[in-house]
């Protein structure tokens, strides 16, 4: 069933186009219905997407719960959608508060926050369940375009280089992964400290600093330049916390880490779970292409379809979308302190440490770590399902053809997809278990049954929290510590090395 869409002109690749033309645009093809459109926001392209007559499986077995619907009371209202010169994604909103006369810049996730509690003007946020997947969407009302339209787009500088409005930690951090490498790094150091005040959630003040590497000693290891970052500064209450969390690992023998995206996205790696939820809403067909009926069946379409996956992706890296620079940008994503930071607790201070990642990226094997149970797959790697022997994806990946086994069978991308069971679920509660020290870090734990991890952990284990946000979940941290999660690992570096010099060594 084709939908009606609003946009606007540069919404779409050619210009010139009559009443009743299908023209094609970034998310799809569009027929033109009225190209002057009015309405009380002003005119419009009035359009009907095509979609492709398949039969989306998993639609009607999503749950839709909706936030505070659209009202013209409501305190908050998006004027816009973060652009980064240079940057594909869109990296957050601009959101005005109405009570305080304020516009801020804030992340996807923080938006969703705020707008599905609090309501918004001129959208609204829900939830869709669909167990064990859970996906957040911000939509504008119908009298607008979508978000994904270009009349949002709102370049996050202003004409004097300053900031289009004050931006928060998350935002902040996507702002420096993307101007790395877009010969803007000479900008960093003229960010201004902002203080982002909000009704919810709380968001700290941010200020640039020089990062000192501490891990001199990983070096072969480490292949990423250290430039100027943005940063969370690190409070008082937040350093007495860091030095109880330094005498956990000191003291600790058995350490499980839990990560999510927050550990990846210093590397430049766009949370996959956002990618996913982002393509659901777009190019819904994409992604119910992206399961075990599909792969069985049909597997043309499942590769056609994960090959626009990782498009999306990965085109914080690359603009060029074949599989050949596909395949390059892969072999060339680095690792990054926080990454850098277990292996150091391994190699230098002899700790048994086991992470348990969300993360797709192989980002944990590719610094060093030496036990990572990859509990979503690696979307780097694929599997024969006859053989079970496994390739590296930039060796199979190809525009000419199926990837195959030796044995003859078609490949399966070796990650989790819709529908699909976890890896080692039974290992990874095994692990906690066992663990006296189990260290959360870099992730919402909003995903099932990742975040029923933590409950099968033993009595006197210690649990703590290294994130740059609170999670919701009913489970006591014996410590949190909130704020930049690079700045947290070199803050611990510093404090471990000055409890006792013995418990390191160098290498």
């Amino acid at each position: 069933m084709n939908r009606s869409v609003l946009k606007v002109l540069d919404d779409f690749y050619r210009k010139n186009f009559v009443e009743g033309e299908i023209v094609p645009s970034e998310d799809g093809n569009y027929k033109i219905l009225n190209s002057h459109y009015k309405n009380k926001f002003g005119t419009f392209i009035l359009c009907e997407k095509m979609l492709e007559q398949k039969d989306l499986k998993p639609g009607s077995s999503w749950n839709i719960v909706k936030g505070i619907l659209v009202n013209s009371g409501n305190p908050y209202e998006i004027i816009g959608t973060i652009h980064i010169p240079g940057y594909t994604n869109t990296s957050g909103f601009f959101v005005r508060n109405h009570i305080e006369d304020e516009i801020v810049g804030l992340s996807y996730s923080e938006t969703w926050e705020v707008i599905y509690k609090y309501g918004a003007r001129n959208a609204e946020a829900s939830r869709s369940l669909f167990p064990p997947l859970e996906t957040t969407i911000i939509n504008t009302n119908k009298e607008l375009p979508p978000f994904t339209s270009a009349y949002w787009k709102t370049p996050v500088f202003n004409k004097d280089g300053g900031f289009y409005a004050q931006l928060s930690n998350l935002v902040l951090r996507e702002v420096e992964n993307a101007i790395v490498g877009l010969d803007a790094k000479e900008r960093v150091g003229t960010f201004e400290p902002a203080v982002v005040q909000i009704t919810d959630p709380s968001i700290a003040s941010v200020e640039v600093k020089e990062v000192e590497h501490p891990y001199e000693n990983l070096e072969v290891y480490y292949s990423a330049e250290v430039t100027p970052k943005i940063s969370i500064p690190i409070m008082d209450d937040v350093l007495k916390d860091l030095k109880k969390i330094a005498q956990f690992i000191a003291t600790s023998e058995k350490i499980v880490v839990l990560t999510g995206s927050g550990i990846s996205s210093g590397s430049g790696i766009q949370d996959y779970k956002k990618v996913e939820e982002s393509l659901w809403k777009k190019d819904p067909f994409t992604m119910a292409d992206l399961n075990n009926k599909v792969f069985a069946n049909e597997p043309e379409s499942f590769w056609n379809s994960f090959y626009i996956f990782m498009k999306h992706l990965l085109h914080n890296f690359t603009p060029i979308h074949s599989h050949e620079s596909l395949a390059t940008t892969i072999k060339a994503i680095s690792t990054n302190d926080d990454h850098l930071f277990f292996v150091w607790l391994e190699k230098q201070l002899n700790k048994e440490v086991t992470i348990v990642t969300q993360n797709v990226d192989g980002l944990h094997q590719k610094a060093g770590s030496k036990k990572v149970v990859e509990y979503h797959g690696n979307i780097f790697e694929c599997i024969c399902p006859s053989c079970n022997s496994s390739y590296k994806l930039v060796n199979v990946f190809t525009a000419n053809g199926l990837p195959r086994c030796r044995c003859g069978a078609i490949l399966r991308p070796n990650v989790v997809f819709f529908g699909d069971e976890v890896h080692y679920q039974k290992q990874s509660i095994e692990e906690v278990k066992q663990a006296d020290l189990i260290i959360v870090m870099g992730t919402t734990l909003k995903t099932f049954p990742f975040n029923e991890l933590v409950y099968h952990k033993n009595e006197d284990a210690n649990l703590i929290l290294i994130n740059e946000f609170h999670v919701e979940i009913e489970v006591d941290f014996d410590v949190v510590a909130l704020g930049d999660i690079t700045d947290i690992c070199h803050k611990l570096w510093e404090e471990i090395n000055q409890i006792d010099s013995s418990f390191y060594k160098k290498i």
